[in-house]
C-alpha cells in the first residue's frame, strides 16, 4: 500500500510541478502522455530506485520541453522537481532497508517519523500572552491591570506500532508547571473507536472541548469557564460513524478534576453526540452545520472544595462552600454553522446539584445553575471560517503588502443559580446570582501561527459585588491576547 501511494504521489508531482507551464498544449501531445503513462508504470511495478525508473523520467521531461508551444521549464524548475523527486528516491531506499526516521513537519506540529508509518513522535507547543485593563473605576488604585502569562504549554505525542498512540502536554505558565494531558490511545479499530485512559477533557461542552489555539474569543464564555467539567482522570471510547457524520463519546471518570486522585468508589458518567448531517452533501450553505447534546452524572460522597464562579477578568461574583454528598447532573446541548468567512455558535449548559453539604451547613440543599451564549464571528478579509488553524490568504508582511487577517467576534451569555442553598448563609460566601456579559472584538491573524485577539467585555450582576476594592454592579473590561502556537 505505501509503495503504490508513493508511485502515485510521484506521479501527480510530474503533472503538479512540470505540467502547469503548458497544461493545455503539453497535455495535448501524444509524446507526453505516453511518457507519462510509463513512468507511472514503472513507479507502479517498481517503487525503489532503478534503471528503468531514471530512463522513465529522463523522457517524460525530455518530452515536455519538446512539446509544441508548451512554456520549456527552466533550469530551476527542473532542479526543484529533481530535488522533490531524489528525497522520495532516498526515502524509498530507507524504507527498503527498515523503518529509518525522517523529520517532517505538519497540522500536529514538528515531528519524526518512521519511513514505514509504525512509529512518529510530534512536538507542538503555544504561548498565550494576556492583558487586562478593567476600568470599572478609573480612581480605584488597588486595580493590578497588566500583563499576565495565561499559557505556555509544550506538547509530545506520537504513535507506537501504528495502533497505540500517546501525548504528554505541560503547562509552564504560574508559578508550577502542571500536566494538563497525559493519556494512551489504543487505536486498532481506526476511526470508529478509540479507546483513551488518562488524563483528559471529559467529553462534555463545545466551546470546552475545542482547543484554545483556536477560541474565537480571548477567555472563554460564562457558561463554559463556570460549568464544564474540563479535564479528569478516566477512561474512555471514542470515534466517528457514517464516514464522520455522527461523531461519539462516552466515558467513565475520577470526578475530582485534573491532577487528583479519586477520593470514594464513585464515579462520573460523561459522553457526548455530535451531529454533522450534511458534511457530506453538495450545499454549501448548510454543510458546515452540526449539532451537539452532552451529560454527565456523578455521586460525591467525600468532600469537595469551594467552588467559585469568576468572569472573563477574573472576578468572583458568587462562592460556594465546600460540598459533600448529594450528587451533580450536567446537560449540555449546543449548535454551530460555518458558511463562507461567518460562523454562528450557541450552547446551553445546565448543571444540579441535589443533597448536597454546602459549607458549614449540616442540611442537605439544592442548587440548578443555568447558562448559555450566543456568538458570531465574520471575516473581512473573506477568508473561509473553519474550527482548526485559519490560514490568511495574506500573510502580515508589510513589505509586500499583506494584512494577514481580519475578523470581527461578538457574543452575549448569562448565567443564573436557583435553589434552597441561598437560604443559608454559611453556604454562599459571598455574590450574586445572576450575571449577563456581552463580548464584542476583533481577532488579527498575522499568520496561521501568530494571533493578536481583542475583546471588551461588560458584565452585569443582579446584586452588587466586591469589585477590587468598591462594590458594583457592572464590571467592564478589555482583554487582550498575543498568542502563538506551533
Amino acid at each position: 500500500m505505501i509503495q503504490r501511494k508513493g508511485a502515485l504521489g510521484v506521479a501527480l508531482m510530474v503533472l503538479a510541478v512540470i505540467c502547469p507551464w503548458g497544461m493545455s498544449t503539453a497535455l495535448g501531445n501524444d509524446r507526453v502522455k505516453q511518457a507519462g503513462r510509463q513512468l507511472a508504470e514503472a513507479l507502479d511495478s517498481d517503487p525503489n530506485i532503478s534503471p528503468q525508473v531514471k530512463a522513465a523520467l529522463k523522457q517524460y521531461i525530455a518530452a515536455v520541453d519538446e512539446a509544441p508551444g508548451a512554456l520549456e521549464p527552466t533550469e530551476d524548475m527542473k532542479l526543484q522537481f529533481a530535488g522533490r523527486l531524489d528525497a522520495w528516491f532516498n526515502e524509498k531506499e530507507q524504507e527498503a532497508n527498515g523503518g529509518n526516521v525522517i523529520a517532517r513537519y505538519d497540522k500536529k506540529g514538528f515531528g519524526l517519523r518512521t519511513t514505514d508509518d509504525q512509529f512518529s513522535l510530534n512536538v507542538n507547543g503555544r504561548v498565550h500572552v494576556n492583558f487586562l485593563n478593567l476600568n470599572h473605576d478609573s480612581d480605584d488604585e488597588s486595580r493590578s491591570d497588566g500583563f499576565r502569562l495565561r499559557r505556555a504549554r509544550l506538547a509530545v505525542s506520537g504513535n507506537l506500532q501504528e495502533h497505540v498512540g500517546f501525548k504528554l502536554d505541560g503547562d509552564f505558565a504560574g508559578s508550577a508547571a502542571k500536566l494538563k494531558d497525559g493519556y494512551i490511545d489504543l487505536k486498532h479499530f481506526g476511526s470508529a473507536a478509540t479507546f483513551r485512559a488518562g488524563q483528559f477533557k471529559e467529553p462534555f461542552g463545545y466551546e470546552e472541548l475545542r482547543s484554545s489555539r483556536y477560541d474565537d474569543f480571548v477567555e472563554q464564555s460564562l457558561a463554559t469557564d463556570n460549568l464544564a467539567p474540563s479535564r479528569d482522570v478516566g477512561a474512555m471510547v471514542k470515534g466517528k460513524l457514517a464516514d464522520g457524520v455522527i461523531n461519539y463519546a462516552i466515558g467513565i471518570f475520577n470526578g475530582n478534576g485534573s491532577n487528583k486522585t479519586d477520593e470514594n468508589s464513585d464515579s462520573d458518567v460523561a459522553g457526548r453526540l455530535q451531529f454533522k448531517p450534511f458534511k457530506n452533501g453538495d450545499n454549501e450553505c448548510i454543510e458546515g452545520l452540526q449539532l451537539g447534546v452532552n451529560l454527565t452524572h456523578g455521586r460525591q460522597k467525600a468532600t469537595d472544595s469551594a467552588k467559585e464562579f469568576e468572569t472573563a477578568a477574573g472576578t468572583s461574583f458568587l462562592t460556594l462552600g465546600d460540598m459533600s454528598g448529594g450528587f451533580r447532573v450536567r446537560y449540555g446541548a449546543d449548535a454551530q454553522w460555518f458558511w463562507g468567512p461567518a460562523s454562528i455558535q450557541t450552547e446551553w449548559i445546565k448543571s444540579e446539584w441535589k443533597d448536597v453539604k454546602f459549607g458549614a451547613d449540616t442540611n442537605e440543599s439544592s442548587l440548578t445553575i443555568n447558562s448559555y451564549y450566543f456568538g458570531g464571528t465574520y471575516l473581512l478579509t473573506g477568508e473561509k471560517k473553519v474550527e482548526g488553524r485559519l490560514h490568511p490568504e495574506h500573510n502580515f508582511d508589510p513589505a509586500s503588502d499583506g494584512w494577514g487577517a481580519w475578523e470581527l467576534v461578538a457574543r452575549y451569555g448569562g448565567l443564573r443559580a436557583q435553589g434552597d442553598v441561598f437560604k443559608t448563609a454559611e453556604a454562599v460566601s459571598g455574590g450574586t446570582d445572576e450575571a449577563h456579559a456581552i463580548t464584542a472584538g476583533f481577532n488579527w491573524y498575522l499568520n496561521p501561527f501568530t494571533i493578536v485577539r481583542v475583546n471588551y467585555v461588560n458584565t452585569q450582576f443582579n446584586d452588587a459585588i466586591l469589585i477590587r476594592s468598591g462594590m458594583s454592579k457592572t464590571e467592564s473590561a478589555v482583554i487582550g491576547r498575543l498568542q502563538v502556537e506551533f
